[in-house]
């Protein structure tokens, strides 16, 4: 063969690569365009994560703000358990007092309530003894009546004695002095 035909040879062989080569060509200008595509999308994408990350930021930011509040919160409740427990502390205290005050006054009021038997048993002895002492009262009362008769009797007896005296002493010469009366 010649060399012509060598050469022919080697430009369709030539050629032939060419047309790989544009065929690859054209596969890697689409995967190209493709990829472009992607690199849009996934610009689009990145640009949508970092609206996400500055929202979420924003979102971290106010949840520090509020965690801040809620450790506020949780120190002001902790200060208001410590104050409840005290409070509960002189509550129990108070309670303990009232306790013993009820104890005492349960006793108290025992000593009350025996006091009052007694008293009322003296007070039964005492209407026993008013009723003696109406009795007693009443004869006593019989009695002065009785000695204001004999007193009457023997006032007009000495009236008359000292009338009779009087009218018949002269006679007699006894010396008489009248009773004051």
């Amino acid at each position: 063969m010649d060399d012509m035909a060598l050469v022919l040879q080697e430009l369709q062989k030539i050629n032939g690569r060419f047309d790989t080569l544009d065929v690859r060509m054209d596969t890697l200008e689409q995967g190209q365009a493709e990829l472009k595509k992607e690199v849009t999308e996934l610009k689009g994408d990145v640009a949508g994560l970092k609206k996400d990350v500055a929202g979420l930021k924003e979102d971290v930011t106010v949840l520090k703000e509020d965690v801040a509040g809620l450790k506020e919160d949780v120190t002001e409740l902790k200060e208001n358990v410590v104050e409840l427990r005290e409070g509960q502390a002189e509550l129990r205290a108070d309670i303990t007092q009232l306790q013993e005050g009820q104890a005492e006054l349960r006793a108290d009021i025992a000593q009350l309530q025996e006091g009052q038997a007694e008293l009322r048993a003296d007070i039964a002895q005492l209407q026993e003894g008013q009723a003696e002492l109406r009795a007693d009262i009443a004869q006593l009362q019989e009695d002065v009546d009785d000695l204001r008769e004999y007193s009457e009797i023997t006032r007009d007896g000495v009236n008359k004695v000292v009338e009779w005296v009087e009218t018949v002493g002269y006679l007699l010469n006894i010396p008489f002095e009248q009773p004051s009366t």
